[in-house]
């Protein structure tokens, strides 16, 4: 591409080029952003995940230790009562029990023990007939303050309807029939006289006053010397576990996910959705492979994700302390929830790549006009200079310049120095003009001079000329003559044979002469065409002469 300005080649140039830089570094940044925000996404999905995970398993730790805590207290209540009732049936040394209490005395430590735990729904106390003080027969017939009529000592304190405290006889101690609840009805007795360990009962609804209650009983045994002599056991309410479970999931996520606490038996102790409710089968909200993972559940926690119905679900076993109950906290959560946080960054990554992309792109473009501008000013200030020498010598070669005028020299690059140079070669072509003028006077003159003596010349060889033409004339009489007087000699011959021999003579040297005289009458001729050509070469000089005048007169010189 040729331009017919340095102005507008440098501008196209040099902006091309920094469009092109502009548009690269653009693109560079671009996909350099693109190459960080993919990196962030796929590393970060992992770590939020691990971070979910983490999260998750602290909450579900947090929730089963707290829960734990509330299950293990009213074994902790049943576990000192007993020890109590222990030391009841142990002897000292001399025979005599470690602890003197009438059974009425028992009965008002139960009830203040019940009244000073307001979680506890009820306390019992239950002794194996005539185990304790040997004295059943004597409360035989008693059907108040905790009897059943038979003297055996077994109250269960419980809280009526009203808050108040109340006392029954305990029912079906030895009853092991099997109730719909997977529970034996004497399960709260015959557990601890079984396994002379501490239980807790799966929970079932037990009749309380006049309402059912979903209940689970802690009990702890009465051993004296390792026999098994009774049991006492602590009643306690489970809907705190619904309201522990509802709490804790409002909390995580807005409520979106389920939680539910799961018994031994398979039992619901607490649920937070809709399609169960407490002391239902486990069947009725979990699948036949999260039954089987269920009841596969080790001491440690499990944790899933589940793809496929886009759940995160998690099994948490709870274990009380001093027993072999296993309870399991269950949380299920959807993954969009659970993965919102990092959807929601995602987009807000989206949104600030598409911000960054058209400021990018914004900037790119400000910096590449900007940078354009620059480039036209540069190319005008270079072009500025270059355009003044260009008319000087346009100037110059139309017979107009002014060789007296001088480029400005204000600045130092390479323009300058041209503008230095160009000035130095007028100095020297105004200095050279003034010595060729001066030579084509001098020139002039001679011409003038070369003239007039080739006026002269010229008139003289006319002369010679006409001169030469009157020898020829006169050479070609005497020829003429000569060839009578040869012809008369050659009559005469006969007679004068001396005269017939300078006869002969005669006529060589008249032949030679004859010769010589044409030869000089051609160099003549030739004098002549060489003075005609110096007379033209002479009117040349002088038209040169004359405009080499007017040249000067123009330049001012």
């Amino acid at each position: 591409m040729r331009f017919k300005s340095i102005q507008l080649s440098i501008t196209v140039l040099a902006g091309a080029c920094l469009f092109v830089a502009v548009g690269i570094m653009t693109l560079f940044g671009l996909y350099s952003a693109e190459r960080n925000q993919t990196f962030v996404q796929e590393h970060s999905e992992p770590l939020v995940t691990r971070l979910i995970e983490n999260r998750l398993t602290s909450i579900a730790s947090s929730e089963a230790e707290r829960i734990r805590r509330r299950l293990e207290y009213p074994l902790t209540v049943a576990s000192q009562l007993a020890q109590l009732n222990q030391m009841l049936g142990e002897l000292e040394g001399d025979g005599s029990p470690s602890l003197m209490m009438p059974r009425e005395e028992m009965s008002r430590v139960t009830q203040r023990m019940l009244q000073h735990n307001p979680d506890l729904l009820g306390l019992y106390v239950a002794w194996e007939p005539n185990s304790l003080d040997e004295m059943d027969e004597y409360y035989q017939g008693v059907t108040t303050d905790g009897y059943d009529g038979t003297g055996r000592f077994m109250p269960w304190w419980y809280r009526a309807a009203d808050g108040s405290l109340a006392v029954e006889a305990l029912e079906d101690l030895e009853n092991e029939t099997v109730l719909e609840t997977g529970v034996r009805a004497g399960e709260y007795y015959l557990c601890a006289r079984e396994t002379k360990q501490s239980c807790v009962i799966d929970p079932a609804p037990y009749e309380v006053g006049d309402s059912k209650v979903l209940l689970s009983s802690f009990v702890a045994p009465i051993l004296v010397e390792g026999e098994f002599m009774g049991a006492v056991g602590a009643d306690l309410s489970l809907d705190f576990i619904q309201s522990l479970l509802r709490e804790s999931n409002a909390h995580l996520y807005q409520g979106q996910g389920r939680q539910a606490l799961v018994s031994g038996n398979g039992r619901l102790v607490g649920y937070t959705g809709t399609e169960a409710k407490p002391g239902d089968t486990e069947s009725k909200i979990l699948t036949a492979q999260q039954v089987d993972a269920l009841q596969r559940l080790g001491t440690e926690m499990t944790y899933k994700v589940d793809q496929a119905s886009g759940l995160i679900e998690l099994m948490m076993p709870i274990r009380i302390s001093g027993t072999t109950t296993r309870w399991a906290l269950i949380m299920t959560l959807p993954l969009e929830a659970v993965m919102g946080e990092l959807h929601a960054m995602n987009a807000e990554l989206d949104e600030h790549q598409i911000s960054s992309t058209l400021t990018m792109a914004g900037i790119g473009l400000a910096v590449a006009v900007l940078g354009l501008l620059v480039m036209a000013m540069v190319g005008l200030s270079l072009a500025r200079p270059a355009r003044q020498l260009a008319v000087m010598l346009e100037d110059i070669s139309r017979g107009e310049g002014d060789l007296t005028r001088r480029l400005q020299v204000d600045r130092a690059d390479e323009l300058g120095a041209i503008a230095s140079g160009f000035n130095a070669f007028l100095d020297k072509l105004q200095g050279m003009i003034r010595e060729v003028v001066g030579s084509v006077q001098q020139v002039t003159d001679a011409s003038e001079h070369t003239a007039d003596i080739a006026i002269r010349t010229n008139e003289g060889v006319q002369r010679q000329l006409n001169e030469i033409d009157l020898v020829a004339t006169a050479v070609t009489e005497m020829t003429a003559t000569a060839q009578d007087v040869a012809r008369n000699a050659s009559l005469a011959a006969e007679a004068a044979s001396n005269a017939d021999g300078s006869a002969n003579h005669g006529r060589e040297v008249v032949k030679a002469t004859a010769q010589t005289i044409q030869s000089l009458a051609g160099d003549i001729q030739r004098a002549v065409g060489s003075v005609q050509t110096l007379a033209r070469d002479s009117e040349n000089i002088t038209g040169i002469l004359d405009t080499i005048r007017g040249i000067a007169e123009q330049t001012n010189l």
